[in-house]
């Protein structure tokens, strides 16, 4: 890897199912790690189960938690949401961490498996900065909200972050302009701000027509059993062809 950046300077908002699944004090650890950009205007507050000291630091410089669309989809009110969950952005189901972690995870050295070393493990860029939208509850019966997805959009847009990653799908493909695919409208309105998009392509394939987050504007990413390149030619506004190549790296 180029070790003149690795992502460096860059804030990456993820929007899943929050941080901290664990001890991940050395999964996200600060090393390397400049200091936060003054353009930064989010928070990682201290909530309930939500330990600021422990889960934020240079590397992971926001957290924020969305369940008001979540609430309504499944009629509870304050209290009842606050029984069936800690109302933080704590990480319970693992989800949301190991895709923080996939996108800029930090260096760990003498990483082992079962007594099996496996040597240095990290993320695509170790130094960039991380900010963390919960919108994933799983102990609520309806476990993400479209509502609470947009909110999450919106508070990144207006907090810094330049890329933003959802790993979020549904079986059902939804036209771009259907008013029921608010993931691809709320990606539109993040890359109308300049900031590129990343989603889920689904977990379905390899059957055709099984790709979700399909929107033009959104960069749809998956993983897979194989390896090959697949070339297009791509024709730009002023009329270039070019060859736009894409990879699908074997897991």
């Amino acid at each position: 890897m180029n070790k003149t950046n690795q992502g460096d300077g860059v804030i990456i908002g993820i929007i899943d199912s929050g941080i901290g699944w664990g001890d991940n004090s050395e999964v996200f650890n600060e090393k390397g790690v400049g200091p936060i950009p003054s353009r930064w205007k989010g928070s990682c507050k201290e909530e309930d189960n939500f330990s600021a000291t422990k889960y934020c630091n240079r590397k992971i410089i926001g957290a924020r938690w969305y369940m008001k669309g979540m609430m309504e989809a499944n009629d509870l009110n304050q209290t009842m949401a606050e029984r069936l969950h800690k109302l933080s952005a704590l990480d319970d189901n693992g989800h949301g961490t190991h895709v923080a972690y996939t996108a800029a995870g930090s260096y760990v050295n003498n990483v082992q498996y079962y007594d099996l070393n496996m040597g240095t493990t990290h993320g695509g860029a170790p130094l960039a900065r991380l900010a963390i939208y919960k919108v994933g509850w799983t102990s609520i019966g309806s476990t993400i909200s479209n509502i609470d997805v947009l909110a999450a959009i919106d508070d990144a847009i207006k907090d810094g972050v330049d890329i933003l990653s959802a790993s979020l799908g549904s079986a059902i493909n939804i036209a771009d302009i259907d008013e029921n695919n608010l993931l691809g409208m709320g990606s539109f309105h993040a890359v109308s701000h300049g900031i590129p998009f990343i989603a889920t392509a689904g977990n379905s394939g390899p059957g055709s027509s099984t790709v979700e987050n399909n929107s033009p504007w959104l960069i749809s990413v998956a993983s897979s059993n194989s390896d090959r390149d697949i070339v297009t030619p791509l024709t730009l506004g002023n009329n270039k062809t070019i060859l736009a190549a894409g990879l699908t790296k074997g897991m």
